[in-house]
């Protein structure tokens, strides 16, 4: 290809989000998420919400492959980078996955419960 490179197909961020969506459902079935795209000057993030059901770790594993970036806070440098999505190379306009797990009643209950 006389060392020329394809540039990665670019997803926008309410596209992104749709992807963390399906693989959630698919590697959460049952539990309800809540997947919320922003754009903003400079950049876009996706948030995600839960109540109870799985660890934040556990989501992370999944949701955070779709962010296009890395931030080193000891230089204050945001990074994009590029990502494999079914063999094709392709960069999230989304920057970076926030998960958030909620408690729900019964899980603050029963953990109450514990400590008293």
């Amino acid at each position: 290809m006389n060392g020329q490179t394809t540039s990665p197909r670019y997803i926008p961020c309410a596209d992104v989000a749709k992807l963390v969506r399906s693989a959630l459902r698919t590697a959460f079935p049952g539990i309800t998420f809540s997947v919320r795209s922003k754009t903003y000057s400079m950049g876009a993030s996706i948030d995600v919400r839960w109540t109870d059901g799985p660890t934040v770790a556990m989501v992370e594993r999944v949701a955070k492959q779709f962010a296009g970036a890395t931030f080193d806070g000891m230089i204050d440098l945001k990074t994009n980078h590029d990502s494999i999505l079914a063999g094709e190379r392709v960069q999230y306009e989304a920057d970076f996955v926030f998960c958030t797990r909620l408690h729900g009643p019964d899980h603050l209950r029963r953990a109450a419960e514990r400590v008293t």
